[in-house]
């Protein structure tokens, strides 16, 4: 929201998608223009170029995505074919699909 609404200097329509946000718009407006704002930007982006790995999971995250994963499970397991990683403890697992791996 902030590259695509604040930085451009426009005006959501509250009528629709953000008419939660509309109370409360002028002190984000606020706060992300004043110099404390722009410093946690900075950090942030800061701390983004430090990423090693990044996921592939969309703004969903995980929830987004299990089922997705345990179809591909499924479907595979169904054709017969064993993989090393089937025995991997769930957190493995979903660590490797997240940065994109896939189980070929």
């Amino acid at each position: 929201m902030y590259h695509t609404i604040v930085k451009k200097n426009l005006t959501p329509d509250f009528s629709t998608a953000y008419v939660k946000l509309r109370p409360y718009w002028s002190d984000f407006i606020q706060f992300k223009k004043s110099e404390e704002g722009e410093e946690q930007v900075r950090r942030n982006q800061q701390n983004a170029r430090q990423k090693e790995y990044h996921h592939h999971m969309g703004s969903g995250g995980y929830k987004s995505v299990i089922t997705k994963w345990a179809k591909m499970e499924s479907d595979i397991l169904g054709k017969g074919i064993t993989v090393e990683l089937i025995n991997w403890p769930e957190r493995e697992k979903k660590w490797f699909f997240a940065l994109g791996e896939d189980w070929t």
